[in-house]
């Protein structure tokens, strides 16, 4: 690997909205934050039923994105918000993870066998992302070392 990348004191929301919100909560959000308020990591999917499981995660020192969530999107949409604190992004790069066969279950074995939960994965050619609980990441940069060569 080319290293372990460990950004902590994050906050983790996920919603679940109707597609008829998508568009207005993604404006109403983009209002409510500031441009010192840094997305660092966002994925979703859309369910069966035609609904958006969105999750992302983000620094949220003054607390306006919590605020926007949890009081205003109740109100406004049928659907659901789940927030965490205290989360973590471990990220580690390197050459060509795409092109290696299992390294997802490499990753994903290795934080299992050491009883650390992944929220969300995420992997890209070169990239590995998990969020996790903020006080996991001592123990997974370990784990995660322990398989991954480091130059």
């Amino acid at each position: 690997t080319y290293g372990i990348m460990v950004r902590d004191r994050l906050t983790l929301f996920s919603l679940h909205i109707g597609p008829s919100m998508v568009e207005k909560i993604a404006s109403e959000l983009a209002q409510a934050v500031s441009s010192s308020d840094t997305f660092s990591f966002s994925a979703a999917h859309t369910t069966l039923q035609g609904h958006l499981d969105w999750s992302f995660l983000c620094a949220d020192p003054d607390g306006k994105i919590r605020t926007f969530l949890s009081d205003g999107l109740p109100a406004r949409a049928s659907g659901s918000t789940d927030i965490r604190t205290e989360m973590a992004l471990v990220s580690i790069q390197g050459p060509h993870y795409g092109d290696r066969y299992g390294i997802a279950n490499r990753t994903l074995c290795a934080l299992a066998n050491a009883d650390i939960p992944v929220r969300i994965a995420g992997f890209t050619g070169a990239c590995i992302f998990l969020v996790m609980d903020q006080d996991q990441t001592g123990p997974a940069e370990k784990s995660l070392a322990e398989v991954f060569e480091k130059p």
